[in-house]
């Protein structure tokens, strides 16, 4: 079993609708399933710090943070987001059923950067 099979493998028993790994230079995935629209270039973006967070609810919060996001996770009503830049670079966005745990999901989206090999 290659790498990119056991990254979508480990996503799957773990109950996720969808996972990708992407080169953060290319913006290329490398790995994943059913990702078709999960990885859009604003989010990437964010991530990689190409552009800054603004608007009411940032100035709310004191301003943008100092520097690009190295995780986050997104709430929505069909699925939550989350994502991790990892030391070399590479972006790991999954998603998750709404309803799973923040525990479960972080503990998920770290067994995906082990087994993806893209620590």
């Amino acid at each position: 079993m290659t790498g990119d099979d056991r990254f979508a493998a480990t996503a799957r028993a773990g109950g996720a609708l969808a996972c990708a790994q992407i080169d953060g230079a290319t913006r290329q995935v490398r790995a994943g399933f059913a990702h078709d629209g999960l990885v859009s270039p604003r989010l990437l973006d964010l991530l990689l710090g190409t552009v800054r967070p603004a608007g009411p609810i940032t100035q709310a919060c004191g301003g943008p943070p100092v520097n690009a996001a190295r995780e986050l996770f997104v709430a929505g009503p069909g699925r939550s987001l989350f994502c991790a830049v990892v030391p070399r670079g590479d972006v790991v966005i999954m998603a998750a059923p709404p309803a799973m745990s923040l525990a479960r999901g972080w503990a998920l989206l770290a067994a995906l950067v082990t087994s993806g090999g893209a620590a």
